[in-house]
């Protein structure tokens, strides 16, 4: 038997270790949930099973799509945090400025 769960309740692989829940990203089953070793990465079994079934052609042809706009929109967010960051550097020196000239005004 290539999976059990006997009365411990979670699945375990060929390597008897506690089998994760992954998720694939790839082109032909992206967002779908399988079941993996949980040492995979580091000398454990080959062991794969699907928690999600089989997903619909619709599904194929435009998850790509969406997962394409998603990528695009978090590359873009990134770059939109990284820009926030050096305005509100360039505002604190500009208000740093501020209250230097402040300053000088009063001296006079």
């Amino acid at each position: 038997m290539s999976e059990s769960s006997h009365s411990t309740g979670f699945l375990e692989c060929w390597c008897r270790k506690r089998a994760v829940i992954r998720t694939s990203w790839t082109a032909d089953n992206p967002g779908k949930r399988f079941h993996s070793c949980l040492g995979y990465k580091n000398g454990g079994c080959n062991f794969f099973s699907w928690v999600d079934p089989p997903t619909s052609d619709r599904s194929q042809t435009i998850m790509p799509g969406l997962l394409k706009k998603m990528n695009a929109l978090e590359r873009a967010k990134e770059n939109l945090k990284f820009e926030n960051t050096k305005l509100e550097d360039k505002v604190e020196k500009l208000e740093e400025k501020i209250e230097k000239l402040q300053k000088k005004v009063e001296k006079l």
